[in-house]
């Protein structure tokens, strides 16, 4: 009842007891402010204003560095009540103590008030004021990962040159309110997610006569098509230690236009349960990824390039049925994992007629700074196969509408052994990665075949942000969005270049060498939305020929989380 008052009075005592202006800087930066959520009858958040020309820039909980000429004000802990609208006039008053506590706050706001603006004209301020003395290249619009401000009062306050990091401010969500999601559920045992993802691409391709004579006849027109759908559902059941449930089907559209007609086919794509164990470990159960290859585990959506690396793809296969056991070591600079496989339940196969997987990955993190925004992680993984079915490794060249470059064709083995090597280094918004997978195959007519392949990838977030790092699972999580475009932003762009190589041929087996450099550019104006545009120059060898493709994909991906 208090807050719907604090509205109703917020107005009229701003009105009514200021009227003339205070004449200030062009761009503000009110910091130490208290910030009362009303839908919540907790604790203030503390938050930073930025304010240009008298409109609101941003709001954050982080420090907001300074321009020159910009003054900051210290509200000293004030609370505020604002009518908070990113890219709209500000209107603000701050009080020296919580209207909650004491209501007669508002009703002396001459008394109370250090500071007010009406309409993006400041018309009270007692705050102690600073100007900022020097030119630093920061903009909390325009944020980069070498600019810092340095304050001549607290010199050591952020290292200088390569070493320096300072993430751009996060914009706070200031559209408060009492309802969750509208994906979200809870009852008296569970709760969770509907999570849906749909992806749209739009393909141009340029191959060569060499290319063609290889590969055989495909569709040159290009144009568009759905690359996937996916939904689901990830929650968890309201145990001591709660169960973690997923369940995701998926279609796919691979050669249907966007008004083309319907050749979807539904297939089951995750059914896993996470169980908490002794020592913090976990054991999951079901259809899932296999525990190898950073690039394999991490969501494609959130990866610098639209598809893996053609090594990844032809090696790795994207889900299995089986168990697995994960947890951490070394104070969480570790993280293993192992399982075992076989995909008799999904193939509607026996059981014993099916090839059965062993698999293990170990990570860690050899280095780090004491801020974690540069360190380095290093991975090894493996996996075994009995090869009942077989072995074959096979792959598109990055590109999902072209056909098949590079196949061994199915061997006979007796078993199968993937290896597989990672080096990452992240320092801020540079995230440089690599990956090599070898498989030594025991063929039945050929004796010992070995095939490889790895890839080289580059990515740089321009507008500053990090990707976290999961100590976890050992691989790096999506991009936090700073401002997104619903919060006054432009969200967040990352170019990326990538090299891969992958080489099916050895002895008898000629399936082909592929060379592929990539050029991508990634747009998240919001978390849910992205825009990507990636163009591939694929070299290929294959049965005598030398052929080149060009490749260009326009894809757009929605997400519901």
């Amino acid at each position: 009842m208090i807050q719907s008052s604090l509205k109703r009075l917020f107005i009229g005592g701003l009105c009514c007891l200021f009227s003339s202006s205070v004449a200030i800087a062009e761009t503000i930066i009110i910091e130490n402010i208290n910030l009362i959520d009303p839908s919540k009858a907790g604790s203030p958040v503390e938050v930073s204003l930025l304010i240009k020309d008298g409109e609101l820039a941003l709001v954050s909980q982080d420090p907001i560095q300074a321009k020159k000429g910009t003054e900051v004000y210290d509200a000293a802990g004030g609370y505020i009540l604002a009518r908070l609208k990113v890219g709209h006039p500000a209107t603000i008053i701050i009080l020296d103590d919580d209207p909650r506590e004491n209501f007669e706050l508002l009703l002396d706001t001459k008394e109370h008030a250090s500071f007010a603006m009406n309409q993006g004209e400041v018309v009270r301020s007692r705050l102690s004021t600073r100007s900022s003395a020097a030119a630093t290249p920061t903009d909390p619009e325009l944020s980069s990962s070498e600019e810092a401000l340095t304050d001549e009062s607290s010199p050591d306050e952020t290292k200088p040159g390569w070493f320096a990091y300072t993430p751009p401010p996060f914009a706070l969500p200031i559209a408060y309110d009492d309802h969750q999601p509208f994906n979200h559920f809870e009852t008296n045992w569970t709760k969770g997610a509907f999570v849906l993802a749909a992806v749209l691409d739009s393909t141009q391709i340029s191959p060569d006569e060499d290319t063609k004579s290889a590969v055989g006849p495909f569709d040159e027109s290009g144009g568009g098509e759905v690359r996937g759908v996916r939904f689901g559902v990830v929650g968890a059941l309201k145990l001591d230690e709660p169960w973690i449930y997923t369940f995701f089907a998926a279609t796919n559209s691979f050669d249907s236009e966007f008004l083309g007609s319907d050749t979807d086919q539904l297939t089951m794509f995750d059914y896993r349960l996470d169980i908490p164990m002794p020592a913090q470990t976990t054991l999951s159960v079901g259809k899932q990824k296999e525990p190898i290859s950073m690039e394999r585990l991490m969501s494609l959506a959130f990866q610098p390039q639209q598809e893996r690396s053609s090594a990844s793809d032809a090696f790795l296969p994207s889900r299995n049925v089986g168990i697995s056991w994960s947890g951490n070591a070394f104070e969480q600079q570790s993280s293993w994992a192992i399982g075992v496989f076989n995909n008799w339940f999904d193939d509607n196969t026996d059981f014993e007629q099916s090839a059965t997987q062993g698999v293990g990955r170990v990570t860690w993190v050899p280095w780090k700074s004491a801020d974690e925004s540069n360190l380095v992680h290093l991975g090894l993984g493996l996996r075994y196969s009995d090869a009942k079915e077989g072995v074959r490794y096979f792959t598109e060249p990055e590109v999902n509408t072209l056909p098949i470059y590079a196949d061994t064709g199915l061997i006979d083995a007796n078993y199968s052994v993937s290896t597989t090597l990672e080096a990452s280094w992240r320092k801020g918004p540079l995230w440089l990665g690599a990956e090599y997978t070898r498989s030594d195959v025991d063929s039945t007519a050929s004796g010992g075949l070995a095939f490889d392949g790895y890839h080289v990838t580059a990515s740089y977030i321009l507008t500053g942000e990090m990707r976290d790092y999961r100590y976890k699972s050992g691989t790096f999580g999506p991009i936090p969005i700073a401002r997104p475009g619903d919060l006054g932003g432009l969200g967040v762009f990352e170019p990326s270049l990538r090299y891969s190589h992958l080489d099916l041929n050895d002895g008898p087996i000629q399936g082909g060498k592929t060379d592929i450099w990539s050029a991508a550019m990634n747009w998240w104006p919001r978390k849910d939305l992205n825009m990507s545009v990636n163009y591939r120059y694929i070299q290929l060898e294959k049965n005598g020929f030398e052929g080149n493709t060009h490749a260009l994909v326009s894809r757009i991906t929605f997400l519901i989380e």
